[in-house]
């Protein structure tokens, strides 16, 4: 069992009385100063050995594990550790150990930025520009809230560099970054149109705060948000070299046995932050009763909105989302193979915090089990609204056939595949493997039972299939319909040549093999290409979802775009044969 904070117990008795006599009156209170935190622990003792439970698969000398905190009535309740900080010098995890969070940092950064707007030094509705004109300037109006809400449009910067070569597990730093990020040609979308989450948003807002401040990011985060919380062991880690004493390293499965997923970063802003379940649960605490940064909390967790006036499920550096009818807030992480989620309940006073060194874990898994064990009663007192049932509208499986085929989904290259089955039809999503009941609606119209958020509408022509119009929650999507070209040297020829982004400062030459279609980088080797449309490929690289050449008015070979993901649309020219 875990350790039960000091922190449970009652402030009245701490008081001592000043006169000897007086003492007998306090004789109970002493004694129930050294037995309350039993008590506290028996009180939530089914719900903890539950929640222990959940880890049991990691609480072993060979594993790596996770960390827990969990924070109830304005007290952090319950700390545990489970397997392995360190597995080559047989270092167990513990509460005070140290682990990097990864994207839990934004809400920092925005509440690093949030205290300079308290004291006037800057609106987050100015332009980014006005406080750092070095930025790029494209044309529009980018403010520090749509860097903040990840509306502004700038490509993101982990798939930037991997496009031009790098690894993730190279040293990368701050400089580095900012260099990619000013040298950036296009945006993704006007800004303010899309939500599009984007590391190199937070990137630049760490600079902001650097040059409003007049201090590094590390010191004034150090100063001004971890001292006044009481967050002794955490920090910004900038600097990769930098010893850690108690931190834990990464690692991800291999068969059965596991091997290190190295991260040598030295940035910070968008990722970074270095802490332990116990700092973390400090940092609810003011989430949940605020006593640094009161006039802005809510507004943090305030869902962002778009230029059309849809509304995004993120705040300012924090998710806002529902958990069976209850809401949150928090964020997760993920860099090598760390693996973090917090998140806190404003209505019900509760938070919890996991974090993992082990790839394969998933945290918000457990934050959701972890609410059933604690917040259960409240799911059932939840007034559940009146759903209209979906009314399927009769069609034969004759009619069913049509919408059959394997079709592409343009924005991104992927496949997917509609087939019908014992008078159902069905889509598998080839890239997850899950497969959807495709529920007729009439007017050429299916919705996916397991998922009402999912819309195919399909455009026919002549009895044909011309696109699928399809609608994932708020997302807008289009697919087409898949086109099995015949592989042969003559026609994958055409592409052949070398190409290069001025944008990245790097080259990648196609050529045609016994393979197939191959783009070659210096760093990253070959890389398969198949195609899937009219003059687009795919591939199995993560950064390389989509790739399209372009030919121009003589059918002459001009260039190929690169999409998916976080990036759209960055050119490649050729440049020579």
């Amino acid at each position: 069992m875990g350790s039960v904070s000091m922190e449970a117990l009652p402030k009245f008795l701490l008081i001592i009385p000043k006169n000897g006599s007086e003492m007998k009156p306090y004789f109970f209170l002493l004694i129930l100063f050294i037995i309350h935190p039993l008590y506290a622990q028996e009180s939530f003792e089914e719900e903890l050995k539950s929640v222990d439970s959940l880890f049991t698969p990691w609480a072993k000398p060979n594993s790596p594990g996770a960390a827990l905190g969990i924070y109830k009535d304005g007290k952090l309740i319950y700390t545990q550790g489970y397997g392995m900080s360190n597995l080559e010098y047989d270092i167990p995890i513990k509460p005070n150990s140290i682990f990097h969070v990864a994207s839990i940092s934004k809400q920092f950064t925005n509440f690093a930025v949030l205290l300079l707007e308290e004291e006037g030094k800057l609106s987050i509705e100015d332009d980014i520009r006005k406080h750092m004109p070095e930025i790029p300037d494209f044309g529009k109006t980018i403010t520090i809230r749509q860097l903040m809400h990840h509306t502004s449009g700038y490509r993101d910067q982990w798939q930037l560099l991997a496009l031009a070569g790098w690894r993730l597990d190279d040293v990368i730093t701050k400089e580095q970054i900012m260099r990619l990020i000013e040298g950036q040609r296009e945006l993704n979308f006007e800004p303010g149109s899309q939500y599009r989450y984007s590391n190199s948003g937070y990137s630049i807002l760490a600079r902001l705060v650097e040059k409003i401040s007049g201090k590094s990011f590390r010191q004034f985060a150090k100063d001004r948000i971890f001292k006044p919380l009481g967050m002794k062991d955490t920090h910004v880690h900038d600097d990769h070299e930098r010893i850690v004493p108690r931190r834990a390293y990464s690692y991800r499965p291999d068969g059965l046995f596991y091997k290190k997923s190295v991260l040598s970063y030295s940035n910070d802003g968008a990722t970074s932050l270095f802490t332990t379940v116990e700092d973390m649960g400090k940092w609810m605490n003011n989430m949940l009763k605020p006593t640094l940064g009161k006039s802005f909390i809510v507004k943090m967790r305030t869902k962002g909105i778009l230029n059309n006036g849809d509304e995004i499920n993120y705040g300012l550096g924090q998710s806002v989302n529902e958990y069976k009818g209850l809401s949150w807030a928090g964020h997760g992480g993920a860099d090598a193979g760390f693996r973090s989620t917090v998140r806190w309940y404003p209505e019900h006073d509760f938070g919890l915090v996991v974090l993992s060194n082990l790839a394969s874990f998933n945290p918000s898994l457990k934050a959701n089990q972890i609410s059933d064990i604690f917040l259960g009663e409240h799911f059932v007192k939840e007034e559940k609204k009146e759903e209209k049932p979906i009314e399927a509208v009769p069609i034969s499986s004759k009619e069913l056939e049509k919408y059959q085929g394997r079709f592409v989904l343009t924005q991104y290259g992927i496949n997917f595949t509609v087939k019908a089955e014992e008078d159902k039809l069905f889509a598998l999503l080839e890239w997850s493997g899950e497969k959807f009941h495709l529920i007729h609606l009439g007017d050429d119209s299916f919705l996916a039972e397991e998922d009402p958020g999912l819309r195919l509408m399909y455009k026919l022509k002549k009895g044909e299939i011309e696109k699928i119009d399809m609608l994932d929650g708020k997302t807008e999507l289009d697919a087409i319909p898949y086109i099995n070209y015949e592989v042969s040297e003559a026609k994958l020829g055409i592409y052949e040549g070398n190409f290069y982004s001025s944008e990245l400062d790097t080259f990648y030459k196609i050529r045609y093999t016994e393979e197939g279609l191959i783009a070659s980088h210096h760093r990253h080797g070959n890389i398969k290409l198949t195609q899937n449309g009219p003059h687009t490929f795919s591939s199995s690289a993560w950064w390389m979802g989509k790739i399209e050449f372009v030919f121009g008015k003589k059918n002459e070979l001009l260039s190929f775009l690169v999409g998916g993901g976080r990036v759209d649309n960055l050119r490649f020219e050729k440049v020579g044969d």
